[in-house]
Parts: C-alpha cells; sequence; structure tokens
C-alpha cells in the first residue's frame, strides 16, 4: 500500500478537510484492497494526528469529523480512530462515512440515556409532560 504520509500531514497541518477528504477517499478507493490495508490506513490517519496535534484530542476530533463529514457528531465521547477501525472495509470515504456514522449515532444514544459523558453544548431535551401538570388547578 503506498500511501503519500507526507501529504496527509502537510494537509492536516494546514487543516485543510476538503482535501484531506479527496485523498482519503483515493487511498480507500485505489490502496485500501483489505481489512488489513483498512486497519493500516487508519493507523497511519491516528498517528498523522498524533504527530500534528499531539493530544489535543478535541482538535483531531474537529477535523476527523470534518473530513468524513460528521460535524454534527462532534460531541460523542469516543475513541475516533478505534470506531473508524472498527468499520467493515469501505469502498469509498463516503462508505465509511455512513458507516461510522452509524456506529456513532449508535454510541451517542447510549450516551445521552444513560447520561454518560458528551460534548454536545447545544442539545434541546424534550420531556413529555406529566399527566399531573395537565390538570393543576
Amino acid at each position: 500500500m503506498e500511501i503519500d504520509t507526507d501529504l496527509i500531514l502537510e494537509l492536516l497541518a494546514d487543516d485543510n478537510s476538503r482535501r484531506l477528504h479527496t485523498e482519503i477517499d483515493n487511498v480507500i478507493r485505489n490502496d485500501v484492497h483489505s481489512s488489513n490495508d483498512w486497519k493500516e490506513f487508519v493507523n497511519i490517519l491516528r498517528v498523522a494526528c498524533s504527530k500534528t496535534y499531539q493530544k489535543h484530542w478535541l482538535k483531531t476530533h474537529q477535523i476527523m469529523f470534518s473530513i468524513f463529514e460528521l460535524p454534527e457528531l462532534l460531541g460523542v465521547d469516543c475513541d475516533f480512530f478505534s470506531e473508524l477501525r472498527a468499520i467493515p472495509q469501505p469502498n469509498s470515504i463516503l462508505h465509511a462515512s455512513n458507516s461510522l456514522s452509524d456506529v456513532l449515532i449508535e454510541i451517542a444514544k447510549i450516551q445521552l440515556k444513560t447520561g454518560a459523558q458528551h460534548y454536545f453544548s447545544k442539545l434541546k431535551v424534550f420531556h413529555q409532560p406529566s399527566p399531573l401538570s395537565l390538570h393543576r388547578t
């Protein structure tokens, strides 16, 4: 598998999520031929983000969720690369995004239902009115 890691590092440093989206799609379509290739590629992305953003996990999440066009799920508390690595080998970035979206939505549902940690800042929770509140005197 031939991947230009220097280009990935450069695009990460420039916060160029659009170009990264295109480059990742090209790699998935042309260089990822097995589940092992997929896992290796996800590891390359993880290492590149680690080198670029060090321990700034929020920045890593922001760029990766943007690249995979999932910014609305940025508040999910997860190990992004573990979740990405666990999806079945995709045939395009759109396929990867759709698979990842399904997984992250399930994680978000669990986090919201159980009150687990999450980072949704503009989430409104609607409660059903209590039957007693409808019959006040």
